[in-house]
């Protein structure tokens, strides 16, 4: 974790909970090595919203992103979710890479004057 300004992220739960309501914009990358998939989605409130899907098994290694710009209200919750394909299902896990991110930013506050 870099920042987490207002403490909205909670790093326990990975779970993002909105204390002022506006437009936010919500980046994921995920990385893996070669002979796996990955799959992975922004969820608003526990529904789908963006979804990441790529698969390096016919290659060394893959990355991919997903970004999702939406309105959110006071107590909204944001998650990354996992969706396991089986035992070929597996994330870059090297700490040293830093190639798997979260991020999420206020980009208009409701409580801004138009």
């Amino acid at each position: 974790m870099k920042e987490n300004l207002n403490a909205d992220y909670d790093v326990s739960s990975g779970v993002f909970t909105t204390k002022e309501a506006g437009v936010y914009k919500f980046d994921l990358h995920a990385y893996t090595s070669g002979g796996y998939y990955a799959q992975l989605y922004i969820a608003l409130n526990g529904n789908r919203y963006s979804t990441l899907h790529f698969d390096s098994t016919r290659s060394l290694a893959n990355m991919g992103s997903a970004s999702a710009v939406m309105h959110l209200d006071v107590d909204d919750k944001v998650t990354v979710v996992s969706q396991s394909l089986g035992s070929t299902y597996q994330l870059n896990q090297d700490i040293r890479e830093m190639a798997n991110s979260f991020s999420g930013v206020l980009i208009h506050s409701d409580n801004c004057l138009h």
